[in-house]
């Protein structure tokens, strides 16, 4: 039975139903109650001899004996194969060692037990008839955590289990023998007055919630910690085999890839290797409750003892004394110097496999006399990477993944609160941060009072200024987490650390740093590098740098006076704007950086990478007012957006500017003109020429005011687009020709000149596909883009001039359409590589070949649907239902050319509509549907008309041989 079971939901049910009943015949009707719940199917025996016959082969077939009325699950072989089995036969070793009053064995053997829990019983088994044997398990489990805290109180263990009792009594604070034992814990660690307040605490519960006083075996203890009874002290014996690792967590949750890492790790102790690992993260992160965890299911492995010690504000001169004590070396033998007793420490140990657990450690100077010899296993946690310990393996801990933050809520605030409402739940976990001291709290609070729902939760923690306040419960603190790693930094970190916490963006770079330090960026990412050490940032990969969401709020409240982040946000916009003079497209201008940058040495992938922060910074600028700032960075982000199709991104971050622009003087004419050509292209690109042209006129009247020439040309470029696609050649051909008159006029050529001649080679391609204009202004294009190197444009001007060739069948179209798609496919723009596989696909169907061609338009079709494209979506299926009404399968190409039909009118476009209708028309008619044919036809003919197509003719020559 090694290896891990594969077992469907049924096959859980049923292994679950004999595993509750060991070695003990399971009649089938219990099976079949368990597993189908009363509602069993026909031939249900079948079904549950099948379940058995799978669950044989995966466990062996022994395991699983066949009887006249039933099955028993014979585990003789296998007596440690069950948890359950060996979680009973741990605890009864562990109460006959209670009762012999060996203590420390017993709590050894308890705390073997209680590892041994993964979660709830039978969780994963949904059925009614295991409930008992569920809840029979969870309450044995409860039980064990409280003998095991009676063990160690009776070993003398007091300080050890005193957090743990007190996590314990805060969720449980009605259950008095929990109570009991924090109280004599707090009294054997002299802590007299906390005993009685603890009792008082619990006495005036009970009289608010129940109107009852604390039960008898209470009050007498209270009595005797008035008396200092002498029965109260603590047992006089030591252990040579100490066990002084605190209580497990009960609701431990997740971290199986970490618990397998470290299991791993510790386990490679040897006689000449001693294993040293230290789990490294935030405050509040869970290290802590991790390593108790892991250390818990390694004591078996470590039978010569497990030591442990918080070492906030001890040194290891201190610890090494607590240790040996704890090994039966008298307090009066101990040496006085730190070597000496290092090395006291280290000749106890010899020979010995003993586990260290060192809590909350400062640095690796204060941990390094602690370090046994071989043999020995180490397990640090620290808020900073020990890196400097000899052979030291470290483990990044990071928050918890969603599934593992709603078990923990669940655990703590209880699964029919978190259950019954689970949008507030995940909305809860998000506002923690998945940080598992914060959700921990949350759940507290919850379970404290009742009335706190988790959507009333949600709220509270949704008001960021109270949200820290609201995570707090008893000795747990989030604020107080946070401040200890604040208060070891450095005085520039600190105040770096402040200013970004002002900055509403999702990572922070050394070259956006030093604006706020006004230092240089190296000196800024050494700032950056001592935050990350402190565990208030982490690094992405090696120059981003994230901050988790309660950090920064608590950054904020160190704040005295808030400083200016403009120069974050200029230090961004002149990177942005440096990269964008990188980029294959270029279509709309970007202003020259004001400040020299280092060189960006791949600006697609800088934009991916600062994209959202670029979209945030301009969002921010213009809720500060500082709209030419928020304009230049959203602006500074549109050709990236062009060619990775981030259409949403570039819409966010006009978003702000575009409502600014109803007030008026809100932003200067300059910036207005740059924001509507922005916008309009984006329209455009969007397949909304309509509004698009609004936008672009006002850009073009707003440039022409301020004497922004190219922001003029481009508006015009953009509008005679817009034209062309609503069918309007007149207007296209008046706004390029205002485009190559302003261009005219500057001093050198752009290369908008290319866009220009690229814009009016498509317009004379559209109207004279056959004359010369057209393919000469093409190539002319091509040439600019070569000079100025906008590969971009390069690869949709031979997609274009490659799709006209392939129309008048003239050589070297396949040629260019090829060169355009390698070029896309390098650059990335998925919308403008599959424009070009359609044309592709298009020359291919004009030679017949349609086994070449219906597999690029099946693959555009979904690129086209991916992005939400209506032309690409139409025109893919206008191309697939010609290839198969020209193919002989006029049915098929008929249904595809009604949804091209109804693709393209959505997108307000005359000519791809009229193409499509006309091939619906012919299909309409091979398929005898003589009178719909016609009406299409002349639908397409009136569309045809209006536009001045050459198709016109064709179309009405066609109706006429229709009627003849």
């Amino acid at each position: 039975m090694d290896g891990l079971l594969r077992l469907t939901a049924r096959e859980r049910t049923v292994l679950a139903s004999l595993t509750a009943e060991v070695g003990r015949l399971v009649p089938v009707e219990r099976i079949i109650d368990a597993t189908w719940n009363k509602q069993p199917p026909h031939s249900v025996r079948n079904r549950v001899h099948t379940l058995i016959s799978s669950l044989r082969r995966q466990m062996g077939s022994g395991t699983i004996v066949t009887r006249p009325a039933g099955y028993v699950l014979n585990l003789d072989d296998h007596p440690d194969a069950l948890d359950a089995t060996r979680f009973e036969n741990l605890v009864g070793r562990g109460r006959s060692l209670m009762a012999a009053q060996d203590h420390a064995g017993a709590a050894e053997l308890y705390a073997a037990a209680l590892a041994l829990w993964r979660g709830p019983a039978y969780e994963d088994v949904q059925s009614p008839h295991l409930l008992a044997e569920a809840t029979r398990l969870a309450e044995l489990r409860r039980t064990v955590t409280e003998d095991y805290v009676a063990a160690q109180l009776g070993r003398g263990a007091h300080a050890e289990v005193l957090i743990e009792l007190t996590g314990m009594v805060t969720q449980d604070p009605l259950h008095e023998r929990l109570r009991g034992q924090l109280m004599l814990a707090l009294y054997r660690c002299g802590r007299q007055a906390d005993a009685l307040e603890v009792f008082e605490n619990g006495a005036r519960l009970l009289a608010e919630e129940y109107g009852l006083d604390p039960g008898e075996d209470l009050r007498a203890l209270r009595q005797a910690i008035l008396q200092d009874d002498p029965s109260l002290a603590v047992p006089a014996k030591l252990s040579a085999s100490p066990s002084q690792l605190p209580a497990g967590i009960g609701d431990f949750v997740g971290r199986e890839p970490e618990l397998a890492e470290l299991n791993r790790l510790l386990a490679d102790a040897a006689p000449g290797h001693c294993a040293v690992v230290s789990i490294v993260g935030m405050g509040g992160v869970g290290k802590t409750t991790l390593a108790i965890h892991v250390a818990h299911q390694s004591r078996l492995s470590y039978p010569d003892g497990c030591l442990y010690a918080d070492m906030q504000g001890k040194d290891a001169f201190t610890v090494l004394g607590s240790f040996l004590r704890a090994f039966g070396q008298p307090s009066d033998k101990l040496p006085d110097e730190p070597d000496e007793r290092a090395a006291m420490f280290r000749s106890t140990l010899a020979g010995r496999r003993a586990l260290v657990v060192l809590d909350n450690v400062l640095d690796e100077r204060q941990v390094r006399p602690l370090i046994p010899g071989g043999g020995c296993g180490v397990l640090l946690t620290s808020r900073r990477p020990l890196t400097g310990i000899a052979g030291v393996h470290l483990l990044s801990l990071d928050v918890l993944g969603t599934q593992e933050s709603l078990r923990l809520l669940a655990n703590v605030a209880g699964e029919d609160r978190v259950g019954g409402d689970p949008a507030a739940a995940l909305k809860m976990i998000d506002l923690c941060g998945r940080l598992p001291l914060a959700i921990r709290i949350a759940g507290v609070r919850m379970a404290q009072h009742r009335a706190l729902s988790a959507a009333r939760m949600a709220e509270r923690l949704a008001q960021q200024r109270r949200r820290l306040d609201e995570f707090v419960a008893a000795d747990l603190d989030v604020r107080a987490c946070l401040a200890e790693s604040w208060q070891r930094l450095d005085t520039r970190p600190a105040a770096l650390l402040e200013k970004l916490s002002q900055l509403p963006i999702r990572s922070y770079t050394p070259w956006l740093s030093a604006g706020l330090l006004n230092v240089s960026p190296g000196e800024a990412h050494h700032c950056l590098d001592q935050l990350e050490v402190a565990q208030l940032v982490r690094s992405v990969d090696g120059e981003h740098y994230q901050m988790h969401d309660l950090v920064r709020l608590f950054a904020l409240e160190q704040i005295c006076q808030p400083t200016p982040v403009m120069p974050a946000y200029e230090a961004l916009l002149a990177h942005a704007e440096s990269a964008a003079g990188q980029l294959p497209c270029r279509v709309i201008p970007v202003g020259p950086a004001e400040k020299s940058v280092e060189p960006i040495a791949d600006a697609t992938r800088w934009f991916d990478d600062e994209r959202e922060n670029l979209v945030l910074a301009a969002e921010h600028c213009a809720e500060l007012g500082n709209y030419p700032l928020a304009t230049r960075l959203a602006t500074a982000l549109a050709n990236s957006c062009i060619v990775s199709g981030a259409h949403d991104d570039w819409e966010r971050s006009h978003r702000p500017l575009l409502a600014a622009l109803h007030r008026q003087g809100a932003l200067r004419p300059a910036d207005e003109a740059r924001l509507r050509v922005s916008y309009g292209s984006l329209l455009r690109l969007r397949n909304q020429p309509r509004p698009a042209i609004v936008q672009l006129r006002l850009a073009y009247r707003e440039a022409r005011r301020c004497g922004d020439d190219l922001s003029a040309i481009c508006a015009c470029l953009s509008w005679s687009v817009c034209a062309r696609m609503l069918g309007r050649q007149q207007v296209a051909h008046a706004t390029i020709g205002k485009a190559f008159s302003l261009l005219s006029e500057l001093p050198e050529e752009t290369v908008l000149s290319g866009y220009a001649w690229l814009g009016f080679g498509i317009l004379e391609a559209n109207h004279q596909p056959y004359a010369d204009e057209g393919v000469a202004a093409m190539r002319r294009a091509l040439q600019i883009f070569d000079h100025f190197g906008e590969r971009w444009a390069a690869a949709s001007a031979h997609a274009a001039l490659g799709g006209m060739l392939s129309r008048r069948r003239e050589e070297g179209a396949i040629s260019h359409l090829r060169t355009a798609i390698a070029l896309q496919a390098e650059i990335g723009d998925r919308n403008l590589l599959a424009r070009a596989e359609l044309q592709l696909a298009n020359a291919n169907l004009l030679q017949g070949r349609h086994d070449l061609a219906r597999p690029v338009l099946e693959r555009t079709l979904q690129v086209f649907r991916e992005l939400r494209d209506g032309w690409g979506i139409g025109t893919s299926l206008r191309l697939l239902g010609r290839s198969y009404l020209r193919d002989g399968d006029p049915g098929t190409g008929r249904d595809l050319l009604e949804s091209a039909v109804a693709e393209l009118r959505a997108t307000d476009q005359p000519y791809p509509i009229a193409q499509a209708l006309q091939l619906l028309a012919e299909a309409r008619l091979a398929c005898g549907d003589i009178a719909l044919a016609r009406a299409i036809a002349g639908e397409a003919l009136g569309i045809f008309q209006n536009l001045g197509a050459i198709e016109a003719d064709r179309m009405a020559d066609w109706l006429s041989a229709l009627d003849a």
